[in-house]
């Protein structure tokens, strides 16, 4: 059995049992799924009654998503790994579902979004919210990612040189960069990411040392729907609502924007811990076209300007937000 995360794997179980109910309500028998691991003679007869079930649902008067069809087959390959391979008519009414209803392609979030959501949340007294928006963006970080991090997986390397009380009249010392540890991820368990600029090194000092957390506590105290929920709403007070961003646009405008830098594609890949370099270049590839949509469109959005996108300036604004003593940690 492959491993896919909770929520994905909810939504196989749920798909697969509709389908199993189905056919045992309209033939009054079970399906022979378990007898196939001995007998892969009764593949086809699988084959053909997944068949009928996605052929009734793509035609119903009641709209079915063409995810759904995506869910049973993979479901399907999942729990029942043996009939891999072995429904090439159910898969083949799925792939012409997706076909007829292909998804709508979402913008990705260029960095001077991601910079002008976190300066929304910091004005709103939700700093968390800000300084995870730059993190995601930072890390290429799927929501589910974000949302897991713990105190214990942000990991501080020990300061060079002597230590330096740090005024307003004196310089801030370096920060060196931060890894973090992603413990569950889509492509696998225990991967990371390093944090490399160095103001959003800062953001994550605020976050663990200015609240005091304990090493078991998630960095971001906030559910991902309770994170959707407010990206979603400040998208739409700040004016550009209308692009239809979503938190994984994050992950995608990071992306693109390491391309658009010059970044190679292997390279890309590691960074944001992509399993396929095929997919990544689908990802690259419509990017480009959504972008010039994007351009097109950016004018009529009362997007915010400041002074610098630079990490440095807008982390500074979001601080200054928090309160004046926090630029000197």
């Amino acid at each position: 059995m492959s491993r896919v995360c909770g929520k994905t794997h909810d939504l196989y179980k749920k798909a697969v049992d509709d389908f199993v109910k189905y056919h045992k309500e309209k033939h009054n028998e079970e399906l022979p799924i378990m007898a196939s691991y001995t007998d892969l003679s009764l593949a086809p007869i699988v084959d053909m009654a997944l068949f009928n079930y996605l052929s009734k649902l793509h035609t119903q008067k009641k709209k079915v998503s063409a995810s759904r069809a995506q869910q049973v087959i993979q479901g399907m390959y999942h729990f029942y790994p043996h009939l891999k391979d072995k429904l090439p008519y159910g898969a083949q009414v799925s792939r012409g579902w997706l076909r007829s209803r292909p998804s709508k392609p979402r913008v990705p979030v260029p960095w001077e979004i991601a910079c002008t959501v976190a300066v929304g949340f910091a004005a709103k007294g939700m700093f968390d919210f800000g300084a995870a928006t730059l993190i995601a963006f930072e890390g290429y970080l799927r929501i589910s990612e974000l949302i897991g991090i713990t105190v214990s997986d942000v990991f501080f390397p020990p300061p060079s040189g002597p230590k330096i009380k740090t005024t307003k009249s004196t310089p801030k010392p370096k920060i060196e960069k931060t890894a973090i540890r992603l413990a569950i991820t889509k492509t696998g368990p225990d991967l990371s990411f390093i944090v490399q600029r160095e103001p959003l090194v800062r953001l994550l000092r605020i976050l663990v040392f200015g609240k005091k957390m304990k090493p078991n506590e998630r960095l971001f105290g906030f559910s991902v729907k309770v994170y959707r929920a407010n990206f979603k709403d400040m998208c739409y007070k700040l004016g550009f609502g209308h692009f239809c961003f979503v938190p994984h646009s994050f992950r995608h405008g990071a992306a693109s924007c390491a391309s658009q830098q010059g970044m190679k594609v292997e390279d890309i890949a590691i960074a944001g811990r992509w399993r396929s370099i095929r997919s990544l270049m689908r990802y690259l590839q419509s990017a480009k076209a959504l972008y010039i949509k994007y351009e097109k469109e950016r004018s009529h959005a009362a997007i915010p300007n400041f002074a610098s996108y630079e990490p440095s300036y807008i982390v500074d604004r979001m601080i200054e937000l928090l309160h004046p003593t926090y630029r000197y940690l």
